[in-house]
């Protein structure tokens, strides 16, 4: 029931995981006339990513409490 509630966050992360590891993969190349290639707008989308996937897991928990519900990790 918890992944159910919580699983917009968790894409979050996921996304930003994945758009680091493309950054990386993509990696950084200067060219003949010294132009520095890269994939530089992955990097703030990945950080985007995880501040909103914090943000989203902050005000679940804030819900979670103000309901009165307690936390239940396991079956």
């Amino acid at each position: 029931m918890l992944f159910r509630s919580i699983w917009p966050s968790i894409a979050c992360f996921s996304s930003a995981l994945i758009a680091y590891l493309t950054y990386l993969f993509i990696g950084i190349k200067v060219d003949e006339n010294g132009f520095l290639k890269e994939a530089f707008f992955l990097l703030p989308l990945s950080l985007s990513f995880i501040m909103l996937g914090s943000v989203l897991l902050v005000v679940f928990f804030i819900l979670k409490l103000k309901a009165g519900e307690k936390f239940r990790f396991s079956r």
